[in-house]
């Protein structure tokens, strides 16, 4: 028989596997074969020239830069073999922590003035430690830390130097950073480094703002966790660029009354922005327009690039101090705290999460918003949330928090999304999520998991379309977008879902996490198929070829979004079900995708654990068969072959039919056997056999009598 494949034409016998022990013998023959293939398979390529990008850009990892280490990565020497004499130096990202790859792919082709330029990027094996990593190559920075630089000119910096030499070059590189929609995130004294001019650093090797001293942070950010702040607004990079000018004028000494982030954010919405960062301290006449423009308490209302530019040609718009905001008659009191408005108000309850159910109970909430604020429809609302709270009760506390989220939204609309302990912006969740998962931290992922099922972003959405002017921001429709494809599989668990999967398509440039790609970075299926086909002589006996992690980051690039269901193997459930014959399927999809490489490592791999689990089907003949022939078809190295063989369920039908036919011829011969052995049928059958016998014999000597009596006369 031709072994092409597995149509109806086997011959299904009336047979029961009853011969285990032989199975189990030829089973053995075929493992063996495939283990002693996999050890003469050669996986071997050309080894990567470590410590090198290209075969251009290499790093000296003898030669570490710890004063250009980030909170993210590691900083080293290195250089471009094209260019000897440029300066280059190199940072080593951390593994599993989320990078900025859109801006790194803007500014690799980008030219920022006044801002270290980065040369290239990419995934280099390195010596020390022995793995893959992703390196980012910048240019070495020239002249010193602005902090340093401070530190060494203690006298008073003229008001022309912070103007022409700092404000002018920062204030240019963010605008053209806008022009390519990247938000710096990282702008402060620290980050900065003077020589003629500021030069900025790099920003690209942690999420937007995660390492930015707080008190460089507008509230909105402020108030934020360090990883969920988001990308979304440009302004937070002038808000910095101001702040840093205030440190310059006042000194380090200034922030130390800022004892703590939520120190700050409560000073800030008590007494207004500008007040609370200046102090009301006396400053150089031309910084009072500065600072009332960029500290403006309204976000909307914020010095960007039109007015700092003007400003540094002479233009003086004579601000008036801001007032102290209000926007009650009386404050509401709240665990020892008071509130004079909502975004407050807002702050306070986030702050004091577990006590929200009380004063919603008791009404006292929205009494005071219609009384104090004069806010009718923002107290029906309220008066809503408490209903359907109360309604709630205590079963469902996912609902429960979800309300809670709501009643902050609508109060504040511009602070992040507070959720118990957590609070992020639409765009920052992914890197949240990512870090929250390295951090093993299941019941906040489940919180972030229940915000996007319950959808509260997209009425996020409907109240800042009420604002004047509303664009939504790219990376927040991007967000939204991401919310809409994972919702419909977000309580699916199977292989290839589940919390793993949720990672991967929040975060798609995020390298496949498997503990099996341990000191490999793995972004692509092609990646993920050559990887494991090369793990394939030294894993395939121990282990299989897949987990969480490599079937949630192969599900996710192939987008699928429903559980995976093996309709052909259905008659067969334990092998419909078996997550190596869904692996086989998705491997399947995935080589299909990426140009069909051929793979004979993982054939075999796979091989080596389909064998074992084919037992389900009955007829020992055609298990045989397709045994037969997937020791064939592992040659080929294409993984569609294995599939079409064992998932197809051509043989279903065949296997079926003998299988019943054994089945009924069975059940005749047992319902005989069952017959005989009742022991009524076996005694009447027993008498009735001596009658007859009996009879026969009268019958034979009635002849012979009458035989002689004939012979006698």
């Amino acid at each position: 028989m031709a072994r092409s494949g597995v149509p109806a034409v086997i011959e299904s016998k009336p047979e029961m596997d009853i011969n285990s022990s032989a199975d189990s013998v030829r089973d053995t023959e075929y493992t063996t074969r495939l283990f002693e293939q996999l050890r003469r398979y050669d996986v071997s390529a050309d080894a990567p020239i470590r410590d090198s990008l290209l075969d251009r850009y290499r790093i000296d990892t003898n030669a570490p830069l710890a004063e250009l280490d980030t909170q993210s990565a590691k900083a080293f020497a290195a250089s471009d073999s094209m260019d000897p004499e440029r300066k280059l130096y190199a940072l080593i990202c951390q593994v599993g922590k989320p990078l900025r790859y859109g801006a790194i792919n803007k500014l690799k082709t980008a030219s920022a003035p006044h801002m270290v330029q980065l040369v290239a990027a990419g995934v280099v094996t390195l010596s020390i430690p022995d793995e893959e990593r992703f390196v980012v190559f910048f240019d070495r920075p020239t002249g010193i830390r602005l902090s340093d630089f401070l530190a060494k000119n203690q006298t008073a910096i003229s008001t022309e130097f912070i103007c022409e030499r700092i404000i002018a070059p920062i204030a240019a590189t963010i605008q053209y950073l806008a022009s390519i929609e990247v938000p710096h995130g990282c702008i402060n004294i620290n980050n900065i480094y003077m020589q003629q001019f500021a030069t900025l650093g790099p920003c690209v090797t942690e999420p937007c703002g995660y390492s930015q001293p707080f008190y460089y942070e507008p509230l909105e950010r402020l108030q934020s966790l360090p990883a969920g702040k988001g990308t979304k607004d440009i302004g937070q990079d002038y808000y910095a660029l101001a702040v840093t000018v205030l440190y310059i004028i006042f000194g380090p000494t200034h922030f130390a009354a800022f004892s703590s982030q939520n120190a700050l954010a409560k000073s800030i919405l008590r007494e207004g922005t500008y007040n609370a960062l200046t102090q009301m301290k006396n400053m150089p006449e031309i910084f009072y327009d500065f600072f009332r423009g960029m500290f403006s308490h309204n976000p909307e209302d914020r010095w960007e690039y039109p007015y700092v530019r003007n400003w540094l040609d002479g233009k003086r718009f004579h601000a008036l101090t801001p007032a102290p905001p209000a926007e009650a008659s009386r404050p509401f009191e709240f665990m020892g705290n008071e509130a004079h408005t909502r975004s407050e108000l807002a702050h306070m309850l986030a702050q004091n999460w577990d006590n929200i159910t009380e004063i919603l109970h008791n009404g006292k909430l929205s009494q005071w918003v219609a009384a104090s604020m004069r806010n009718k429809e923002l107290a029906d609302s309220i008066t809503r949330i408490a209903r359907t709270i109360g309604d709630l009760g205590t079963k469902n506390e996912a609902q429960l928090n979800d309300q809670l989220m709501r009643l902050l939204m609508i109060l504040e609309p511009s602070a992040p999304f507070h959720i118990k302990n957590l609070a992020f912006h639409v765009d920052g969740q992914e890197t949240l999520f990512a870090e929250l998962y390295a951090n093993k931290t299941n019941q906040e992922l489940q919180l972030i998991s229940h915000f996007i099922e319950f959808s509260a972003v997209n009425d996020w959405i409907e109240i800042q379309r009420k604002k004047p002017n509303y664009t939504m921001p790219a990376c927040v429709n991007n967000s939204v977008i991401k919310h809409d494809k994972i919702r419909p599989y977000i309580r699916v668990n199977g292989l290839g879902f589940g919390l793993e999967r949720i990672l991967y398509d929040l975060n798609p440039d995020m390298p496949c996490l498997s503990p099996l790609f341990q000191r490999m970075h793995v972004v692509t299926l092609a990646d993920v198929l050559k990887k494991l086909d090369a793990l394939a002589p030294t894993l395939a006996k121990n282990q299989d070829p897949i987990d969480a992690h490599i079937a949630a980051f192969i599900a996710s690039k192939l987008s699928i979004n429903k559980e995976i269901s093996l309709r052909e193997l259905k008659p067969i459930p334990s092998l419909a079900s078996h997550r190596i014959m869904i692996a086989l399927y998705l491997f399947a999809l995935a080589q299909n995708r990426t140009d069909s490489l051929r793979l004979p490592g993982l054939t075999h791999w796979l091989a080596l654990r389909i064998i074992p689990i084919l037992e389900p089907i009955q007829s020992r003949s055609i298990r045989h068969e397709i045994k037969a022939q997937l020791m064939d078809k592992v040659q080929t190295g294409y993984i569609q072959n294995l599939a079409q063989l064992v998932i197809s369920g051509s043989y279903i039908a065949s296997n079926n039919s003998g299988f019943k036919q054994a089945w009924n011829t069975y059940h005749q011969n047992e319902q005989k056997i069952n017959n005989y052995r009742l022991s009524g049928t076996v005694e009447q059958q027993r008498i009735q056999f001596g009658h007859s016998l009996a009879k026969i014999f009268a019958y034979f000597v009635m002849i012979i009598s009458l035989m002689l009596v004939l012979q006698g006369g």
